[in-house]
């Protein structure tokens, strides 16, 4: 018999998960599973096993699916990768508590499934009732034995489908004894009929409920109660599990159909009431889980002082709500405080009346509960501290025969006390109960008559001995929560001090690399591991590592990591969880790998080497583990933000210069150009009818433009030679009167229209520089003299040296080359900005020609070699008279070589 209870559909990426119910392990075989796959879902074209393939179970799994008249694709493959690679409508799972194979990428097939159900593949998995957590006590109560690698009650609820899979036990029976060897591998003691009729009887039970669930509209629908039917209220009592408490109100809830609500106390409830308080991070948990299974949640405004009022609260709600069902915890172990107070779950049984009562037996640690420490520091060998204590107890009684003569010895047995205190103290029970035993002995022996021999049988022995394990017991059990506290303060403070100190570090790092470099070193020193760190490439924040964007080793640059661990980096980085060592994910992995997440997706991967499983299973670890990776993955995230800023930044500024050069060109370049085409133009169409003259003047302008828009384009290369750094000056000896003579040579056309008057400076020593690049500089600056003065000035070209304003002739190592127009001036506010690239004077940019990279160009190459370009202006012009501009080359004089001898210099 099958029974199925839809539940509604999820999240639409997520696959279907089907479980196949049964009574005990065997039931639910691979296929039993491949059959029920073929039966449920006709359309299903192709099938994958999650099984190690070959032997008997392959060929039952073809053999049943063939029986049915099932033919579509199958494959049976033990590796995750190969079912997913496979693309298979249905994947099989026998056993979700099985153990995977060494090299697997899991630990146990349940991690497997999640994948799967990740990857949006459909899932039918086999599953016991003796697997479930619920039935731990009925297989307790027949075996013995407490399972301990259970499947949680709320898988059931995660499971978008529940079928059984019904056998009756004499069939199990009968299917035993024939030697069936799925059948065998289950405990010989669940096989007999009353064992299997009640497990029978529970799955029965499980899959009623999830068709009472599916009858009411699953999750989309709350579920509508029973008329005239009550409420069931779990009360959160301390000493028992919330969580156990939640499922057990949630079960009964749904058994009844009715309404259910979960009550707490409040955060500023008395701590002698007996229920729990919101402040607990187990009871925000166990609500939270509450809430997502349609539950209500109660503060219960409980009264100072506890005692019965505790009771009187809790039916006063119950009468006013129409509860009908209590469920309260009731600890398992019985303390002394029993004696003194009853667990309100007994009391509640006594008043309650005719509403019943429900009360789950399940204990947890309680840390208002005395704890006995028996050993309180554990870094020392165990025979220390008997050692100790032996030397404080015999050490009391050398004092109690010091001052025997003065007071009665009798009297001094509370000396011997204060050994045993100190035991206690500072060692914990064990060693207080041995210096308890040791100490009547040594007052026995040697103070009270008959001296020197022991009276076992004394009534002050057996109070003495009494008094002194009571006062171990306490003074030990408030000294190891002393301990206890103080060892999570000193976590506490390191974990703080950690945090500040990774968070100092990567706030101070300059660069990039020093923010890698700083969250390595600290968690080498935080964790006391070799840390390691995995980034997307530059660019791929969040991307997965998908289709080659992979996390790449970043650092330390020289990680070279192997094959396995290259899967378990991509793995982690795509799934966000941590595998290696003690993560049940890639176990044989020589590393531990954990993700850097931040709220915008994952930025890279975290390695630990050298980590012991062991260690990565603590929660203590990895709870400060989680701190610190948090605070790297922001760091980094922060880092590459930085990286996409100056990206964008450096695109901005490139489109900002682009779009000034294409709009300053636009005009510039097209000028000459048109009267070029102009020209040449006229000279082909009409050139025979033109004279010499006109000619000539024709192609003086083709030949005027040309060198024009030569210039132009020279102006552009040498601008973008300078900003990529490809300019080095090639330095020669050259003479100042030859540099000045061919500029002006070459500029004679140019210059024309003005008077040009040189004032060099006799006997100048000369220059070490490139003569083509001061060439340049002197042309652009010429040009820049003859577009900005009115035709007829005067352009003045002088060189001399500069001396300093010591006056001791220390400073005649710069030559000043001056360049003086009587153009219209330029503005003060304007100074800074002339030599930036693109930047005209707009007074008369409309009427004059040019790119605005001439005098950017100068100040570049003058810079290069070591000089300064300065600038000298009163401003524009006044009532039509021109001020002029003086611009200032200065270069350094270097010493001359030796064998340098220039001709025509007499002071070389």
């Amino acid at each position: 018999m099958t029974a199925a209870a839809a539940a509604p559909e999820t999240d639409s990426r997520r696959g279907r998960l089907t479980l196949v119910l049964g009574v005990v392990p065997g039931v639910a075989t691979a296929p039993a599973l491949a059959t029920t796959a073929a039966q449920a879902a006709p359309g299903v074209e192709r099938m994958a096993a999650l099984m190690v393939p070959g032997g008997d179970v392959e060929s039952q799994v073809r053999e049943a699916l063939a029986t049915g008249g099932w033919d579509g694709g199958f494959v049976m493959s033990g590796d995750v990768d190969e079912v997913v690679a496979a693309a298979p409508d249905v994947v099989l799972v026998e056993d979700l508590l099985e153990i995977n194979p060494s090299g697997s990428r899991h630990l146990s097939r349940r991690q497997d499934v999640e994948e799967l159900l990740g990857r949006g593949l459909s899932v039918r998995a086999a599953v016991s009732v003796t697997q479930l957590r619920a039935a731990r006590e009925v297989v307790r109560r027949y075996t013995g034995i407490l399972p301990r690698n259970t499947l949680p009650d709320d898988l059931l609820d995660l499971a978008d489908e529940v079928e059984l899979l019904d056998v009756s036990p004499a069939t199990l029976l009968e299917r035993r004894s024939q030697g069936d060897r799925r059948l065998s591998a289950a405990p010989a003691v669940l096989f007999t009929a009353e064992a299997l009729g009640t497990l029978r009887e529970l799955a029965l039970d499980i899959t009623r409920r999830r068709v009472s669930q599916d009858l009411r509209g699953g999750d989309a629908a709350p579920a509508v109660p029973k008329a005239g039917s009550g409420r069931v209220l779990v009360l959160l009592t301390r000493g028992a599990s919330p969580d156990r408490l939640v499922r057990a109100g949630h079960r009964l809830a749904e058994a009844t159909g009715a309404p259910w609500t979960v009550a707490h106390a409040p955060p500023d409830a008395d701590t002698d009431h007996g229920l729990r308080r919101t402040a607990s991070t187990e009871t925000r948990d166990a609500l939270r889980l509450a809430a997502a299974l349609g539950a209500d949640s109660l503060a219960l405004a409980l009264p100072r002082g506890g005692g019965g009022d505790v009771v009187e609260r809790v039916l006063d709600y119950a009468h006013g709500h129409t509860v009908t069902d209590i469920v309260v915890g009731r600890p398992a172990s019985r303390g002394l405080g029993r004696l003194f107070r009853r667990p309100l779950a007994d009391r509640l049984i006594d008043r309650a009346g005719g509403i019943a009562v429900h009360t789950v037996d399940t204990s947890e640690p309680d840390g208002a509960r005395m704890m006995l420490t028996w050993r309180i520091d554990q870094r020392r060998p165990w025979f220390h501290e008997y050692l100790v204590s032996a030397v404080g107890a015999f050490l009391a009684a050398g004092f109690i025969r010091l001052v025997q003569p003065v007071v009665p010895a009798d009297t001094l047995s509370i000396v011997m006390l204060l050994a045993v205190l100190f035991s206690a103290t500072a060692y914990g029970l064990a060693a207080a109960l041995f210096t308890a035993v040791l100490s009547v002995g040594l007052f026995n022996v040697f103070f009270l008559p008959p001296v020197r021999e022991f009276s076992a049988g004394a009534p002050e022995n057996v109070l003495l001995l009494g008094l002194f394990v009571v006062m171990g017991a306490i003074t030990s059990n408030l000294a190891g929560r002393l301990h206890d506290q103080a060892a999570t303060a000193h976590r506490r403070e390191r974990n703080t001090a950690a945090l500040f100190r990774l968070a100092r570090e990567i706030a101070t790092a300059p660069t990039p690399e020093d923010v890698l470099k700083a969250v390595v070193h600290q968690l080498d020193e935080i964790l006391g591991l070799r840390s390691s760190l995995y980034l997307p490439p530059t660019g791929e924040r969040g991307a997965p590592a998908l289709n080659g964007r992979r996390p790449v080793p970043s650092y330390p640059p020289h990680l070279a990591p192997g094959p396995r661990d290259r899967e378990a980096i991509d793995w982690v980085f795509e799934q966000g969880r941590p595998a290696g060592p003690g993560t049940g994910t890639y176990e044989d992995a020589t590393t531990l790998f954990w993700p850097l997440r931040t709220p915008h997706g994952a930025v890279g991967v975290l390695g630990l080497s050298g980590m012991a499983a062991e260690r990565s299973r603590q929660p203590q670890f990895r709870r400060r583990l989680e701190s610190l990776a948090g605070l790297a993955a922001v760091a980094i995230e922060r880092m590459m933000l930085s990286r996409e800023i100056e990206a964008a930044r450096f695109t901005a500024q490139t489109e900002s210069l682009r779009s000034a050069l294409l709009s300053s060109i636009s005009h510039d370049l097209r000028t000459p150009l048109a009267s070029i085409i102009g020209s040449a133009t006229s000279l082909l169409s009409f050139g025979r009818t033109y004279d010499e003259s006109v000619r000539q003047d024709l192609l003086r302008t083709i030949l005027e433009e040309a060198e024009r828009l030569n210039r132009f384009v020279g102006n552009l290369l040498q601008m973008t030679k300078l900003e990529s750094g490809a300019i080095t000056p090639k330095r020669q000896w050259i003479d100042v009167d030859d540099l000045i003579g061919t500029t002006l040579e070459r500029m004679e056309r140019r210059l024309q229209g003005h008077q040009v008057v040189t004032e060099v400076e006799p006997l100048l020593p000369p220059l070490n520089v490139d003569f083509v690049l001061m060439e340049n500089v002197l042309t652009n600056l010429l040009d820049n003299a003859v577009k900005y003065s009115p035709p007829g000035s005067t352009i003045t070209v002088r060189a001399a040296r500069r001396h300093d304003s010591t006056g001791d002739g220390a400073g005649d190592d710069t030559l000043c080359l001056a360049i003086t127009d009587q153009g219209v001036g330029i503005a003060p506010e304007d100074h800074t900005h002339v030599f930036d690239k693109f930047f005209r004077v707009y007074a008369k940019d409309s009427v004059i020609a040019g790119t605005g990279l001439g005098l950017a160009i100068c100040k570049g190459i003058v810079e290069t070699h070591g000089g300064a370009l300065e600038l000298e202006s009163q401003g524009p012009e006044s009532q039509g008279q021109h001020r002029g501009t003086t611009f200032r080359i200065l270069l350094p004089l270097p010493p001359l070589p030796k064998e340098y001898h220039p001709e025509g210099s007499e002071n070389a």
